[in-house]
């Protein structure tokens, strides 16, 4: 049996992944598996894309783009006051259906829409292909820690 750790070995999931015996676990990224604690790692895959699946975006839209979760440690807020600041228009799409998503949302996000700065929701993914290949800019403002650990 194999597990993947999509997110942090936190003081909710690290316990659980700690005591898991026989359960290969695997680490999305070095940095990640730096963290683990404690967790016995079978190894770090990372998240991988079939390039010549994606189309090449002709980024001619007029707008940046903000695709991710609607999380703090993704930063969408970041991404709007940086799109404000710039005067840019900003697109963004993220997933928002858990209950602390939706209050991160509405008091950290939503405050700073408007005509400049939309909410597109949750896009499939012919749908985010468009956004983000539309887009003369990918905001990935992410809030984690950013030393590097390969």
């Amino acid at each position: 049996m194999v597990t993947t750790a999509h997110g942090p070995f936190d003081a909710t999931l690290g316990p659980v992944y700690r005591a898991m015996r026989g359960v290969a676990v695997v680490a999305i990224s070095h940095h990640q598996a730096a963290t683990a604690d404690g967790v016995p790692l079978a190894g770090v895959i990372h998240h991988g894309l079939d390039v010549e699946s994606v189309p090449v975006g002709r980024g001619n839209g007029g707008y940046a783009s903000f695709l991710g979760r609607m999380s703090p440690e993704k930063g969408p807020r970041e991404a709007a006051l940086v799109a404000r600041a710039a005067g840019v228009p900003l697109r963004m799409a993220a997933k928002l259906r858990e209950p602390g998503e939706r209050e991160y949302f509405d008091a950290q996000v939503k405050p700073l829409l408007c005509a400049d700065v939309e909410f597109l929701g949750e896009l499939g993914c012919t749908e985010k292909l468009e956004l983000v290949g539309g887009s003369f800019a990918l905001l990935n403002p992410v809030q984690w820690a950013s030393r590097s650990v390969w």
